[in-house]
Order: structure tokens, then C-alpha cells, then sequence
């Protein structure tokens, strides 16, 4: 995937600008696309330092699909929405979410033709809320009422239900 693609992605799904800054975008994609060419130090920071990447150096610009998913986990990671305080996997596990709850989600599936919802639609989050269910148990939260009459009554110890 080029640099332009990567960034129509992550304007389609909302990474950018909601999740991650252009610079940060633009540092994960490079950083990891000249991973895979290998150059030498001096030459990267030439190459980060120039305007016109595409003259500078045209090998290496470009993720394949494992350096993609790596940029997707450094996005979650870097995400200004994201707490800082929830583990690496619940951070990772959000962001999934997020993104699929984007109108990216729409916009890929009116391209390839498929403009119904059908029983061959399934949930892309089934396996993984599956695998990984402590970190989308729903923890028993107040209602909106209830909490309220709990602030106001709170004094007298008396809980609503």
C-alpha cells in the first residue's frame, strides 16, 4: 500500500484526524516502509527531511500487508482517544472497534457492490470479543436514574434498584 492509500484509509476510518495527527501518520508509514529497504541512517534522515519523497527514494515506499497491520497497532498505541491507562491488547481491541464502527466500513462495501445487509453478513469482531471475552464483559453500570437518586440519597445509605 502507498503513502496516499494509507492516508484515503485512515480518512475513510476515521484514524485520522480523529485517532492520530498527520505527522504521526506520516512517521508510522515512513518509518515502517523504509524498514524494509534497509537504508542507511544518513540517508533516512535525508529522506524524512525531504519534501518530495518520491524523488528522493521509490523503493521502500509502500507497506505490505504485515507492515499495514504493524501501522494499524502503532495507530492504536498513538491514538489521542484511546486512555493511556488500559493494557497494549485493550488499547489494540478498542481500536478495532472503532474503526469498524466508521463510515470506512460503508464506504468499502458500496465499492465492491454490496449495498444490502444478508445473512452472509457477519460481525468481524465475533472471534475476537470470543477469544478475548474479559475484556468486553459488561460490568453491571447504574442507570442514568439510578444513579442519581444513589447521589442524592447518599447520605441516608438508602439504594435505589
Amino acid at each position: 500500500m502507498e503513502y496516499d492509500l494509507f492516508m484515503k484509509f485512515c480518512r475513510d476510518f476515521t484514524i485520522f484526524p480523529e485517532m492520530c495527527t498527520k505527522p504521526t501518520l506520516h512517521s508510522i508509514f515512513y518509518n515502517l516502509a523504509l524498514e524494509e529497504a534497509e537504508v542507511s541512517a544518513e540517508l533516512y534522515q535525508r529522506i524524512m527531511r525531504s519534501k518530495v519523497k518520491r524523488e528522493v527514494f521509490k523503493n521502500g515506499e509502500y507497506l505490505d500487508e504485515e507492515r499495514f497491520i504493524r501501522a494499524m497497532i502503532l495507530c492504536a498505541f498513538k491514538s489521542r482517544t484511546l486512555e493511556e491507562t488500559i493494557d497494549p491488547l485493550e488499547k489494540v481491541l478498542s481500536f478495532i472497534e472503532k474503526i469498524l464502527q466508521s463510515k470506512g466500513v460503508a464506504i468499502v462495501k458500496k465499492r465492491i457492490g454490496k449495498t444490502r445487509v444478508s445473512a452472509d453478513d457477519i460481525d468481524p469482531m465475533h472471534e475476537i470479543r470470543r477469544k478475548y471475552a474479559e475484556y468486553f464483559t459488561d460490568e453491571e453500570k447504574p442507570s442514568y436514574k439510578q444513579d442519581l437518586l444513589n447521589q442524592v440519597f447518599n447520605e441516608s445509605d438508602i439504594q435505589f434498584t
